[in-house]
């Protein structure tokens, strides 16, 4: 499922990894090309072959591309869009992908305070923030509330479709608890 930011559609890297498995993706590796640990600098090339050919793609994240909740983690933002990059050229696609979006740097469509807006949805369904958040660690994930803007929405996306894996997990086990 797509996710909507400032009203235009992104595809998510899952939804490319799962396009591509299903168009006969073979293989999917990464080289670092570049690393500078101090300026938390990467530059990543990603090869993906298949049924359809073999591709390449270039991932770069720096603290000027990232958000400072990914900051952290450059290595492995470069890598995922070294891999979106050689997934959507395998695919002949050429849409920018959700995860490579530098998100916290875009204009706010709501509220300054995201977090804020992301417990005030929270309620709206009905829920506590506390009893999601429960689940979430229960279930294996991060507490949302260190989670990147982008998380969140993909979560509030998906949670919002009642038909949704995630949203059925989510009311079997509130009506477990």
């Amino acid at each position: 499922m797509p996710i909507t930011l400032q009203g235009r559609d992104y595809i998510t890297h899952n939804e490319l990894v799962q396009a591509a498995s299903a168009a006969g993706l073979q293989t999917s590796t990464t080289e670092i090309i570049h690393l500078d640990l101090e300026g938390r600098t990467a530059v990543v090339k990603a090869t993906i072959s298949g049924e359809r050919g073999t591709f390449e793609g270039l991932g770069d994240a720096m603290p000027d591309n990232v958000g400072r909740n990914i900051a952290p983690h450059f290595l492995r933002m470069a890598e995922t869009r070294a891999i979106s990059r050689a997934l959507r050229l395998y695919l002949g696609r050429g849409d920018t992908v959700a995860e490579e979006l530098n998100l916290e740097s875009a204009p706010a469509k709501s509220t300054p305070d995201r977090w804020g807006a992301f417990v005030g949805w929270v309620e709206k369904q009905g829920w506590k923030i506390e009893t999601v958040d429960r689940w979430l660690v229960e279930s294996g994930f991060d507490s949302a509330r260190t989670w990147p803007e982008e998380s969140r929405i993909r979560f509030a996306q998906e949670m919002g479709d009642p038909n949704h894996e995630q949203r059925k997990a989510f009311e079997k086990w509130m009506a477990a608890a």
